[in-house]
């Protein structure tokens, strides 16, 4: 959590409605408050298996949120974390984050691919 003041510097300079972040390097041990600033819904997904890595979204608290687990589950590649997020009443839009590493393999790269086209 070493670059939690760099967050509260952006939030304030930028007010975002919706945050992503990548390289989070979270873990299991920090929380969702730790995170959201106080008007924040903290979606996550963390690098389990070694440090580095991990992606979130922070979504105003004031926006109606669906997380989509369904697509994550489907493709497999495991640093994604995916909204439907309704805005303006009734329109929505489908927001993720996602954490592509320089090394992936050409198996986590068709996973990728295959999120994007099963989200549409």
């Amino acid at each position: 959590m070493n670059k939690r003041n760099e967050l509260v510097q952006v939030i304030a300079a930028y007010n975002p409605m919706i945050l992503g972040l990548t390289e989070s390097w979270l873990q299991s041990d920090v929380a969702d408050s730790e995170l959201d600033c106080g008007r924040y819904s903290v979606y996550r997904r963390d690098r389990c298996d070694r440090a580095g890595g991990g992606v979130a979204l922070l979504i105003d608290d004031k926006l109606p949120v669906i997380e989509r687990h369904d697509i994550f589950e489907h493709t497999g590649f495991r640093e994604m974390v995916w909204c439907r997020v309704t805005v303006n009443g009734n329109q929505t839009l489908l927001v993720g984050c996602v954490y592509k590493s320089p090394t992936s393999s050409e198996t986590e790269n068709d996973q990728l691919t295959n999120c994007y086209l099963y989200g549409e």
